[in-house]
């Protein structure tokens, strides 16, 4: 994010600072075609970047990859997280609702099936 911002803002920073001592290396039409191309570049990357740096969207990402058949390790590390956050929940006996959705169907199997294992 950071050096998403320095980069919009360096090149209009660096022309008005020189304009400011009177020495402008552009003209003020070049200064309006600037702003109008770099000044919204910010405003439009943040979101995507506070978007793809949540932990969410990682989960996420991972596992369509790994339908895919790429970064299969690494999805199956938040399968298990997700199956372990779950586990504990119904060791705390909290499910969320009073009503099992189908994702608590199939954890219950799962669950049913490992214990058989072990």
């Amino acid at each position: 994010l950071i050096f998403t911002d320095f980069t919009c803002m360096a090149p209009i920073s660096f022309f008005a600072i020189s304009a400011a001592f009177k020495v402008p290396l552009i003209t003020v039409t070049n200064s309006k075609v600037l702003l109008v191309l770099f000044y919204p570049v910010n405003s439009c990357a943040n979101p995507f970047l506070y978007a793809i740096f949540t932990k969410a969207f990682r989960r996420d990402f991972f596992l369509l990859l790994s339908k895919f058949g790429c970064c299969k390790y690494r999805a199956e590390l938040y399968r298990r997280k997700d199956f372990s956050a779950y586990i504990s929940n119904c060791k705390n006996g909290f499910t969320g609702s009073n009503k099992p959705s189908r994702s608590t169907f199939k954890l219950t199997t799962l669950q049913c099936q490992y214990s058989a294992v072990l």
